[in-house]
């Protein structure tokens, strides 16, 4: 079955929030919140995981989020974004953003390995 590539977007979209925050962007205190936040695209951009990552790249994260499909931006619009743009650019231009951590993300998948451990 192939899945449309305007849905692969929103998934591109978390797994985006979850490499520059190192947290879900719908995680919440229990299942049941967290199920209701997905469903009704709740999120947002907490200081404290958000501190370092620019507003083009959260607007970018916004856009891909977006619940509705008819609102979501096409595969060439993501290439125009101005973070993609400029992620891009060659590690020497004084105009690219920092190299993206991987701690917060290696955090993440520690979290996630001790979670199904514990319900298994």
């Amino acid at each position: 079955m192939l899945v449309p590539f305007i849905r692969i977007l929103r998934a591109v979209g978390v797994v985006l929030y979850v490499m520059l925050s190192g947290v879900s962007p719908f995680l919440d205190e229990s299942e049941e919140e967290t199920c209701s936040n997905i469903l009704r695209t709740d999120f947002c951009f907490p200081n404290e995981f958000f501190a370092g990552v620019t507003a083009e790249a959260k607007e970018f994260i916004k856009t891909l989020l977006v619940d509705d499909m008819g609102k979501r931006p096409t595969a060439h619009t993501c290439l125009d974004s101005a973070w993609l743009k400029r992620a891009a650019l060659h590690r020497s231009n004084q105009i690219r953003p920092r190299p993206i951590s991987t701690a917060r993300l290696a955090h993440f998948l520690d979290r996630r390995r001790h979670l199904v451990l514990a319900t298994s």
